[in-house]
């Protein structure tokens, strides 16, 4: 009896044990399957950092269809084919995105994050994807540049500062109207105080980089032509107008001069400087310093359009546009119809995307080097023409622009419908 009771004894104890371990094993697993750590080794094309965010992605939708779904899951396989490890972190999903150029999932992403109203995710993200644009800028990789802001501005178009990088990506690649289109455009969704401080601030820095700039290499007819449109945009301050009369005076042009000084000559911030140099004009009446720069300049005919005009260009030996005339332009373009339908024998060659301040909005275009161009009796070289989806009227291929007009005194004689131009 004392031996069956023993047997029983055992048996039990031994089942208690068993249980008792396969609990405890099975918690272990969960435990290791919980507070796994999985690092992400970067094999990014670039070497922007990856910072943490310790907040995991939301629930997935059942709907495996949806973009934000597709999003984590092309997001998740691009990492875990590379290196073996999915991204637990939305950080590290984020810059595994953008490391791997695909901008369009990245944004869905931060809009998912945006749905389920994380704001402190956000806010990391966002950080994220500026200084992966700060990257590009610095390493001049354009046309990742191109895809990812117009990426992220297809979503938020008013994005304050994204659009301010974008308006110092424009100045570093020589862009400066384009700049200045950029910049009206930001003021325009400036919605606080600390956006319009955010603003001038970058302005302030644009304008005084770009006037050493032309300076520097004396290059004042720019340097005018810069100012004139950073006037007509609304953009321009009394110290700019003073300057601007400064650029007047060293161009020779002393009338346009004095009118940029009169209204300012009280200003109480640069009002005794342009009294002094309007004195100084003053008296050099009886001095001729502007004698007719236009007497031996080519004359273009033009076709008028209302207030407007229009050119002919020459393309190649064989093809011809027609471009209305766009000093708020900062390249010559073309709409992808008129471009399509170019001979087969014109010479180009792409040279990238890049973003395009249009009466619509920011859009993206390609940038093409033409071999050959012809303005009047002059013939340009690897010039610079921007493609875009756009529409004028049936007989206006594009917009004549800056890149081209730039490399010229150039004056509309609008008594005669003529173009003046004469080399710098």
């Amino acid at each position: 009896m004392k031996i069956v009771l023993l047997f029983i004894s055992v048996a039990a104890m031994s089942f208690v044990m068993g249980w008792f371990a396969s609990d405890l094993w099975s918690s272990h697993l969960s435990y290791l399957e919980t507070h796994e750590t999985e690092e992400l080794v970067s094999t990014s094309r670039y070497s922007d950092p990856v910072q943490n965010i310790n907040n995991d992605f939301p629930v997935e939708p059942s709907d495996t269809t949806s973009p934000s779904y597709i999003a984590q899951a092309s997001a998740e396989n691009t990492v875990e084919t590379l290196v073996g490890k999915k991204p637990k972190t939305a950080a590290q999903k984020f810059s595994a995105l953008l490391s791997s150029a695909n901008y369009d999932e990245a944004i869905l992403l931060y809009q998912e994050y945006e749905n389920v109203n994380k704001p402190k995710v956000l806010v990391e993200l966002k950080d994220l994807f500026l200084s992966h644009l700060e990257y590009l800028i610095t390493n001049n990789e354009a046309s990742d540049f191109s895809q990812a802001s117009d990426s992220f501005l297809s979503a938020y178009y008013n994005d304050v500062d994204v659009l301010l990088l974008l308006a110092n990506f424009n100045q570093i690649n020589g862009f400066y109207i384009e700049a200045v289109n950029v910049y009206q455009l930001t003021k325009s969704y400036a919605y606080d105080d600390n956006d319009l401080q955010k603003i001038s601030r970058s302005f302030n820095q644009f304008v005084q980089n770009s006037d050493a700039f032309f300076a520097q290499n004396e290059d004042w007819l720019s340097l005018s032509n810069l100012y004139a449109h950073i006037d007509s945009s609304g953009l321009l301050t009394a110290q700019y107008e003073y300057r601007h009369a400064v650029v007047y005076r060293n161009l020779g042009d002393k009338e346009a001069a004095i009118d940029q000084l009169e209204p300012i000559k009280n200003d109480s911030v640069v009002g005794s400087k342009a009294r002094q140099l309007l004195q100084e004009l003053l008296e050099q009446d009886s001095v001729p310093i502007n004698n007719n720069p236009w007497r031996n300049a080519s004359r273009v005919a033009l076709a008028q359009s209302g207030n407007q005009y229009l050119v002919g260009l020459g393309i190649g030996r064989r093809d011809n546009v027609t471009l209305l005339i766009d000093t708020g332009a900062s390249l010559t373009t073309l709409s992808r119809d008129s471009f399509t339908a170019l001979s087969s024998g014109v010479d180009v060659r792409e040279i990238g995307s890049r973003l395009f301040q249009t009466a619509n909005g920011v859009t993206k275009g390609t940038v093409y080097a033409f071999s050959e161009i012809k303005i009047g009796p002059y013939i340009l070289k690897n010039t610079p023409v921007a493609v875009l989806d756009f529409s004028l009227s049936s007989n206006v291929d594009g917009l004549l622009g800056m890149n081209v007009l730039g490399q010229f005194r150039f004056q509309i004689d609008q008594d005669n419908v003529q173009l003046l131009l004469s080399r710098k």
